[in-house]
């Protein structure tokens, strides 16, 4: 246990972000951090919630990571250049190149880069002891259930009644971090001074001692009185202050012990033999001096404005894309998450990098942006009540924004170390509860808080498991009835994308995400699913209660990140079913999260370009506004037990109802260990059932179509498709989406339909769907639609593809994870297309990547468009 002999710290290698600002600005950030992997220290030692406190943002610098759940300091290291920690987290993985995307799991997490003085174990961080008392190894045990996985790091913080954290002030000067240990209130913060690390910790309402640990091990540190003490196993005690006493216990353990009810006391870091220089010596002693007094408050950054907005119409719908400041502050880019509004029209938005800015003049081209809070951790949700409060969720809880930080409302569940363990949403229910959902991919080691939805009392002190079994959910609630509801994202497991009225206490079909003790209960079965060619991944849920949104007007938004689009969520909760229709219109950025504006009663929407998505424009706000054109968006769709029932917004003219214009399929899908599923017929052979209707009819005003199905079993996916023209002209080709669990009664007679079917045979051919022949150019539409180019690239590219590249791709000898190889002809790229699991490419064979099944999605023409595109972008 040799002291490190290091006067000069040596240059370290590392990335060059150079096209990118700093990413670790401020001096405060939300990290998870693998300080066991860093400089040899204190193997493992990861921290799952964490904050990180650096001393600047440019040039050498000393960090802190502070573990949240702990209460700790897992490691301080000084960084002679660039960036403090490895760019491997989830969002700075992606902060230089849009479309990098974060290796899943825990192991590549972000570590320290620089020299580490000093590291503790993951155990608690601080206890208080009787006067004079010395602990025994008690104390320090992590009282904390195991994981499932016992390797699991993530295990939620400690008892509330042991310790708690408590919240950050100080953002705009210098970072403090407060947290409480039995009832003595304890704050920490980090300077820089003369190129030595100085953590101050002061204490308030002290009864007893209070242990707080130093390093553990290898450390090097110096007292407040300036005098050297270098610490090994045996070294003797050297006294701090009257109020403040070092001490190295059993296991390694250097801490300080404070006494007195109140008081504050430093602690220097360093690298290298500082004994060995008489400007070392002078450096520590003027550090030692000139110790930092309590972090004051400074004015928040000024508002910046944003470039122009840039508006765009498709005659039913206005978009108009509302661009960030290129650079905030510190010169940060900014990447939107979550949206609010206050009543008075100003907006807050959540970014990934942790930043939340106050959005003002939304209802201009032009609005300003002001940046209001920084160091959260990959939020992506806030929330704004009638009083004003600001609550942001992210990794380390959920938090009330000050004027100066943030106030910690709850913490008390499990969190993961996986970086696929998003901290996914938060939405307050009517009675002011929070419910917040977890993300549930676990690559790494299986956590007891991942794929769940909780609710939290909204003063923080009551937390419940609400459900399981979920894999990556957003959350919508209706602000009156409170009804809440989720999407989930398609994938190993989940064969399509779902639509989740949510439930107490069950269970979605998740199994990495099931209930931690007992068998896998029963599938509770989504309300309604959407195939993968509608919704490739889907995002948050937006109840549209507003005048000004036209046909939008009372409806659930169901958005859509990959084909950023909106699909309208028609729900029939007295049968937990339902079913969805799309907008005519595509938006220029990812949509992620909305919300309506109360003074314009418009909706906006927010979000960016982490990975897999097809919008043009990177990162920004949207507003939607109905356009000139009346829509012709339906305004309610359900089953019967007659049929579907679409109600339009205005009567539709005599040959609407022609059966040539009327489409109906069905199908069903299978839950797999793989990605997405097949389409299945009803006698289980891939592809979908083609339904004739027995008639389609109009009601007495035009406005409501039935149409009449001979039977309506139960099945997982149904699809009608129409070509229909309005009274006044209008046309308009779309469709439905519906899961029918059951067939309701319905009364023909008193919605104004006939209440009989004509007789078999009368009704006229359904419509026929005129397929293209096999082409190319047609092959790379199909590729664009169906979202493959978001796992492929075309060019040779692998930055941010979970794919092979189709480039040099046909006729090329593929190796397969199996060990064996094949030629990419004719009959293995089918094969690739139509069962993806049947032959893997190696190297593309782990556990979060996945390719969904076209067998009995794509038909034979369009299997030999996509092949004959593959074609093209070979070597003849």
């Amino acid at each position: 246990m040799a002291l490190r002999l290091l006067l000069l710290l040596p240059a370290v290698t590392g990335p060059v972000w150079a096209a990118a600002p700093p990413y670790y600005t401020g001096g405060l950030a939300g990290a998870e951090v693998n300080a066991g992997k860093a400089d040899g220290f204190l193997k493992p030692n990861v921290t799952v919630r964490g904050m990180l406190l650096s001393s600047r943002d440019e040039g050498p610098r000393w960090s802190l990571v502070f573990d949240t759940d702990l209460l700790r300091m897992a490691a301080v290291w000084r960084t002679a250049e660039g960036e403090p920690l490895t760019m491997t987290g989830t969002a700075s993985r992606s902060w230089e190149v849009w479309n990098r995307k974060s290796e899943g799991g825990w192991k590549t997490m972000p570590v320290p880069r620089g020299v580490v003085a000093a590291a503790t174990a993951a155990e608690p961080g601080a206890v208080v002891v009787g006067n004079g008392e010395t602990p025994d190894e008690s104390a320090w045990r992590d009282p904390r259930p195991l994981a499932p996985d016992p390797n699991e790091p993530g295990r939620g913080p400690l008892p509330r009644e042991q310790a708690t954290l408590r919240g950050v002030s100080g953002i705009w000067s210098r970072p403090e971090i407060r947290y409480t240990v039995s009832q003595t209130t304890v704050t920490e913060s980090l300077s820089d001074k003369h190129g030595v690390a100085v953590r101050q910790v002061r204490w308030k309402n002290l009864t007893g001692d209070l242990l707080v640990r130093l390093g553990d091990g290898e450390t090097k540190i110096e007292s407040a009185s300036g005098s050297l003490a270098r610490f090994q196993r045996g070294d003797s005690v050297s006294l701090m202050s009257s109020s403040a006493q070092l001490e190295i216990l059993p296991g390694d353990r250097l801490v300080c012990r404070l006494t007195g009810a109140s008081g504050a006391t430093s602690i220097l870091y360093w690298t290298g033999d500082l004994r060995d220089e008489a400007a070392g010596r002078a450096a520590l002693s003027s550090a030692a001096a000139d110790v930092p007094d309590a972090a004051s408050a400074v004015n928040i950054p000024a508002p910046v404005q944003a470039p122009d907005g840039v508006k765009t119409a498709t005659g039913e719908w206005d978009v108009t894309f509302l661009p960030p400041p290129s650079a905030g502050a510190a010169g940060r880019i900014i990447r939107p998450t979550g949206i609010a509004f206050h009543q008075d029209g100003r907006a807050v938005v959540c970014t990934m990098d942790g930043d939340l800015w106050e959005v003002f003049g939304l209802t201009s081209e032009r609005p300003s942006w002001r940046l209001i809070g920084r160091g959260f951790h990959e939020p992506q949700s806030v929330t704004i009540s009638g009083d004003g409060a600001v609550h942001v969720f992210d990794r380390n809880g959920i938090f009330r924004v000050t004027h100066d930080g943030a106030e910690l409302l709850s913490n008390q569940w499990p969190q993961g170390a996986d970086s696929r363990e998003f901290p996914m949403d938060m939405v307050r229910a009517p009675d002011g509860a929070f419910f917040i959902a977890k993300g549930g991919q676990q690559l790494t080691t299986r956590s007891a808080g991942a794929g769940r939805v909780y609710e939290v009392s909204a003063d923080g002190g009551a937390v419940a498991e609400f459900c399981t079994g979920l894999r990556q959910p957003y959350l919508g609630v209706h602000p009156q009835t409170g009804l809440l509801t989720a999407s989930d994202q398609q994938g190993h497991w989940v064969p399509a994308t779902p639509v989740h009225f949510l439930e107490r206490g069950a269970y979605y079909g998740y199994p990495d995400a099931a209930p931690v003790s007992g068998a896998e209960p029963a599938v509770e079965p989504p309300a309604c699913w959407i195939p993968h060619e509608v919704n490739q991944s889907a995002a948050g849920h937006v109840w549209v209660l507003s005048e000004k949104m036209g046909a939008l007007n009372g409806g659930l938004a169901h958005l859509g990140y990959h084909r950023s689009h909106i699909l309208r969520v028609y729900p029939d909760v007295e049968n937990g079913q339902a079913a969805v229709s799309p907008l005519p219109v595509e938006f220029p950025i990812p949509l992620l999260k909305g919300a309506v504006n109360p003074v314009d009663g418009l909706l906006y929407l927010a979000g960016f370009h982490l990975w897999g998505a097809s919008a043009p424009e990177r990162a920004g706000l949207v507003r939607l506004r109905p356009g000139d054109k009346p829509s012709l968006l339906p305004e309610d769709v359900k089953s019967t037990e007659h049929g579907i029932v679409i109600r339009f917004p205005r009567p539709l003219d005599a040959a609407s109802v022609e059966p040539a214009r009327w489409c109906v399929g069905r199908w069903d899908y299978r839950r797999t260990k793989n990605y997405g599923s097949p389409h299945y017929r009803s006698d289980g052979t891939p592809g979908q059932d083609v339904v004739t209707p027995l008639a389609v009819q109009f009601s007495a005003d035009h406005r409501s179509v039935l149409v009449r199905l001979a039977e309506m079993p139960a099945v997982m996916q149904l699809r009608v498709d129409w070509r229909v023209k309005a009274e006044d002209g209008a046309e308009a080709d779309s469709f439905t989406c519906l899961t029918p669990h059951r067939a309701p009664a319905f009364d023909l007679k008193s919605a104004g339909f006939p209440e009989s079917a004509p007789p078999p045979g009368t009704a006229s051919a359904a419509m026929s769907v005129k397929e293209a022949a096999p082409a190319a150019e047609e092959g790379q539409r199909l590729t664009v639609l169906l979202g493959c180019t978001a796992c492929h690239s075309t060019d040779g590219k692998m930055e941010g593809m979970k794919g092979p590249t189709w480039k040099g791709l046909a006729s090329s000898q593929r190796s397969l994870s199996d060990g064996t190889s094949a030629l990419a002809d004719d009959a293995y790229l089918v094969e690739s297309i139509l069962t993806p699991a049947a032959k893997t490419a190696r190297g593309f064979d782990t556990a979060e990547t996945g390719m969904p099944p076209y067998a009995g999605v794509l038909t034979d023409n369009q299997v030999k468009s996509i092949v004959l595109y593959l074609q093209t972008l070979a070597p003849p």
